[in-house]
């Protein structure tokens, strides 16, 4: 009876338009109000449209989640996770926000503490069931939002009281926020809004610093591309990665490596990425360098001598006894850290292991690295909407191709898509269940030694086709060695990255949602 009791007070905050008014002084607009009583559940679950200039209605990006993931949250777990999903309902439209933010900030206050009520109430496989039904829609709400309007209004539900979401669902909407207002990797149904001056002034500001400053801890790694170095910038303790150009392309780069920096430097820890602390260029010498904070943990005085990185691709190489404990940990990083940049609408594009990296004090066995906390570098260019200015390959060795869908090579590859990030993902978590370069994967599973062939490509400077993981992943011997290395859960979170998601799924952006189905069954692998 508490539990119905609960249910049915969130159901009149959410559908009781004379409720909003008496209680809250919320006068919605008589579109947006729902008739009591009036409609079948089908129908009371769904979100009004919304005018679009054109004069054409619009779904609303909750009405897309709800189309996607309506399936699952009416779905039952046992008897009173039947009666949240019955009576509970989709929450009402978000453009609350339109008749006044403090009146919606009481409203979200009051069904955080119903929230919370009805989770004391319920014992912990319901509890777990309520989170993620409620986590898979807030990131697909977000993940579907097409202008700044909606996401302020997602982010009003998120931050009040109690609130809405974990951590990192909280930490995402400020990201897509940023990227909206700056134009770069846009969707096609994506706005970017007017700059106005408001808009401006709650943007973050870019630190540029000066390049002179900067001491690297070898004097040759000045000279390395891409990977992230340890150095000094006024004796202050950093980690740089440096980009590269000609001086054709120096303008274009400035603006796109200016707008990753403002996105690398608004980020937390939820996106397994490194605080970014500014920009440091140079147009004499054609070339960038991302500057980011040493965690506080290794940021001491004697750190610059000591502080070591490891990246994941030369650990699986040289480090033959990692426990299988460590290996799954950092998949579920990896994979979490995925999904939170989809969420946010934001393209990594270059998921690989040599991109993954891990920061550690003392001798810099596997073992110091893989306890410590990983970190995903090596962000593709944040580029405008329609740049058609840069058309270059990536400048990365030839066995990055393994990493890059089939779709995704060559001269002809299509736009970039979150099913791109997804499959580089499958590869890397091939990576990590064998402990084994993917090359060497790929090479025993094909019966051909591409390790041998890439290696004398790279040394004739000559260029060949690479195979696929698509070749292999349907191959009894795969899914045997993988089942037999880290179960059968982990084998389906591979599946579902490598074919999850097909250029048609990509017309109705499922990533996300499979995304969260490769989360799962990666918790659910048990050591």
């Amino acid at each position: 009876m508490l539990i119905r009791g609960i249910l049915e007070q969130q159901q009149i905050i959410l559908t009781s338009a004379e409720r909003l008014k008496s209680k809250y002084g919320l006068d919605l607009p008589d579109r947006d109000r729902l008739e009591d009583g009036k409609r079948s559940g089908a129908d009371a679950s769904r979100v009004e449209k919304v005018s679009d200039s054109d004069g054409k209605t619009k779904p609303s990006a909750l009405d897309r989640a709800l189309r996607m993931f309506r399936p699952e949250l009416v779905g039952t777990t046992s008897s009173s996770s039947g009666i949240i999903a019955a009576a509970n309902g989709p929450i009402r439209r978000l453009q609350w926000a339109a008749a006044g933010r403090e009146k919606v900030v009481k409203v979200i206050n009051d069904l955080g503490d119903l929230h919370n009520q009805l989770e004391r109430l319920l014992d912990e496989g319901d509890r777990t069931w309520l989170k993620s039904s409620m986590n898979t829609l807030l990131r697909a709400t977000l993940s579907h939002s097409t202008d700044l309007e909606e996401v302020d209004t997602i982010q009003t539900l998120l931050r009040p009281g109690p609130g809405v979401g974990d951590a990192a669902i909280v930490a995402a909407p400020s990201i897509k926020r940023i990227r909206l207002i700056m134009g770069v990797d846009h969707r096609s149904d994506e706005t970017s809004p007017s700059r106005t001056l408001a808009i401006h002034n709650s943007m973050p500001r870019l630190k540029m610093l000066e390049e002179k400053s900067l001491k690297m801890q070898h004097e040759d790694d000045a000279d390395v591309r891409g990977s992230l170095r340890v150095a000094t910038y006024r004796r202050e303790l950093v980690l740089t990665e440096w980009r590269e150009t000609s001086a054709t392309k120096y303008d274009v780069l400035e603006k796109q490596m200016q707008a990753l920096t403002l996105l690398l430097g608004a980020v937390d820890g939820t996106f397994a990425t490194l605080p970014c602390i500014g920009l440091a260029a140079s147009k004499k010498n054609c070339r960038f360098a991302l500057v980011y904070a040493v965690p506080v943990a290794l940021a001491d005085a004697d750190a610059q001598h000591s502080l070591k990185l490891g990246r994941l691709y030369d650990l699986i190489a040289t480090q033959r006894h990692i426990l299988l404990r460590h290996r799954l940990d950092t998949a579920c990083i990896l994979a979490e850290a995925v999904q939170q940049l989809h969420t946010a609408g934001w393209l990594h594009k270059s998921v690989r292991s040599d991109n993954a990296i891990f920061l550690a004090r003392g001798d810099g066995s596997g073992d110091d690295f893989l306890v410590s906390k990983l970190y995903l570098t090596g962000y593709d260019y944040a580029r405008p909407v329609a740049n058609t200015e840069l058309t270059e390959l990536p400048n990365a060795p030839l066995y990055t191709d393994l990493y890059r869908h089939p779709d995704k090579r060559g001269s002809v590859a299509t736009g970039y898509s979150k099913r791109f990030d997804l499959f580089a993902l499958g590869c890397l978590l091939t990576e990590l269940a064998l402990w084994e370069r993917l090359a060497g994967v790929v090479s025993r599973l094909t019966e051909t030694d591409w390790t041998s062939k890439i290696e004398q490509a790279e040394s004739t400077k000559s260029d060949f086709q690479l195979p696929s993981l698509l070749n292999v992943v349907h191959k009894p011997a795969f899914s045997q060695e993988i089942s037999h290395s880290v179960g059968s859960h982990y084998l389906e979170a591979i599946e579902l990255c490598l074919t999850g998601c097909t250029q048609d799924d990509q017309k109705q952006d499922l990533s996300l949602e499979v995304q969260g189905r490769v989360v799962k069954k990666l918790r659910e692998c048990v050591v």
